[in-house]
């Protein structure tokens, strides 16, 4: 027998019929009730009201009649505490084992945990590469930044050796510290072997 099913005997069923069926008729009876004591206090007024003006007094002082005492009416109708509750929806049902914890006692799911634990797994595998692809993007976006600042920085001394090594910088550079090594004013000569 499944945990979550309850069968319910024919006579408990019975029972609590029996139960509703007897709230409802003294509901019923105490309305009754309220309405004939309306009926009565409204024909003693009036009775009361008709004997007093009619001369029945014999002092002569009239008393006005008395006003009908009735309870304000209500449109609502009394709440049945047995009233059957309306079945819960397959969706709210499933919904509430699962929020519960429930299914995971059921035969059914019983036999599928190698499968939910495989695409647990899965699901693990694919959050850590999701995570490491990200980890690899942020590297890759550092290094390209890092290889642009560092051929930036390649040029500019690539220019700064140029500027150096200009021939008029030299000897500039020569006369600056004083060296005797001057010039050659004569071109150079090819020697041939």
């Amino acid at each position: 027998m499944k945990d979550d099913v309850i069968i319910e005997p024919e006579w408990e069923a019975d029972r609590e019929q029996r139960e509703k069926e007897a709230l409802r008729r003294e509901e019923k009876d105490r309305r009754g009730e309220r309405d004939g004591e309306r009926l009565r206090s409204t024909v003693r007024s009036t009775f009361s009201a008709a004997w007093q003006s009619g001369g029945g007094q014999a002092d002569g002082a009239a008393e006005t009649p008395a006003a009908p005492e009735t309870e304000p009416e209500t449109d609502e109708a009394p709440q049945d505490p047995f009233a059957t509750k309306p079945k819960p929806s397959k969706f709210k049902q499933y919904l509430g084992w699962v929020l519960s914890g429930s299914i995971l006692s059921r035969e059914e799911v019983k036999k599928t945990y190698k499968y939910l634990i495989g695409i647990a797994l899965l699901m693990m595998l694919y959050i850590y590469n999701v995570f490491y692809m990200q980890h690899l993007y942020h590297r890759q976006e550092h290094l390209t930044g890092e290889v642009r600042d560092l051929r930036a920085q390649a040029m500019t001394l690539r220019s700064k050796c140029m500027e150096i090594t200009r021939q008029s910088n030299i000897t500039s550079e020569l006369q600056a510290r004083g060296s005797n090594v001057r010039e050659s004013m004569t071109p150079p000569k090819v020697i041939e072997k």
